[in-house]
C-alpha cells in the first residue's frame, strides 16, 4: 500500500511539474483554452450574447471580458483523477481506460459549464466572479473528481 502511496505522489508531481515546461504551454495549454474559449463563444451566443473570441484563448463581449488561462483547463483534476485510476491495483486494463475516458469527458463538460457559468457571474455578478472562479469552482472540480473516482471504484 505504501508503494502505491509513493508511485501516486511520485506521478502526481511529475505531471504537475510538466505543464511549466513552455512546450507544453505552447502544444496543449493554448490549443486546450481556446477549445474551450471557442466551445463557451459558442454556448454563450445560442443565448444571444455576442461573444467573440478576440484571441486564443480570450472570450470577449460588450460587457465582460475574460482569458481562459492555466489553471482554467481542468488539466491538474484530470491528472490526479488520471493517476488515481491508473494506479488502482484491483481493476483490469479496459476498466481503467473507459473510466479515464468517461472521467476526463465529464471533468471536460464540467469545465466548460463553469467556464460559461463564470462569463454569466462577470456580467451579471461581477462582485462574486472571484470568489466563484477561486473558491466555488474549485472545491466542485475536487469534490467531483473525488466522487467518480469513488463511484469507478464501487462499480
Amino acid at each position: 500500500m505504501i508503494r502505491i502511496w509513493i508511485l501516486f505522489i511520485g506521478i502526481l508531481i511529475a505531471l504537475l511539474l510538466l505543464p511549466r515546461s513552455t512546450t507544453y504551454q505552447n502544444t496543449v495549454e493554448k490549443p486546450i483554452g481556446g477549445i474551450y474559449s471557442s466551445l463557451a463563444a459558442v454556448v454563450l451566443n445560442l443565448f444571444g450574447y455576442n461573444l467573440e473570441k478576440t484571441e486564443d484563448t480570450e472570450l470577449s463581449g460588450p460587457q465582460f471580458s475574460m482569458n481562459v488561462s492555466k489553471g482554467c483547463d481542468a488539466v491538474a483534476p484530470m491528472i490526479m483523477l488520471i493517476t488515481a485510476i491508473t494506479l488502482y491495483p484491483s481493476a483490469s486494463i479496459r476498466k481503467k481506460f473507459k473510466g479515464i475516458a468517461i472521467g476526463c469527458a465529464l471533468l471536460f463538460a464540467l469545465n466548460l459549464l463553469r467556464i460559461v457559468s463564470l462569463y454569466l457571474i462577470g456580467i451579471h455578478a461581477n462582485s462574486w466572479f472571484d470568489f466563484f472562479h477561486v473558491e466555488f469552482w474549485q472545491a466542485i472540480f475536487i469534490f467531483i473528481a473525488l466522487l467518480y473516482f469513488v463511484n469507478w471504484i464501487r462499480n
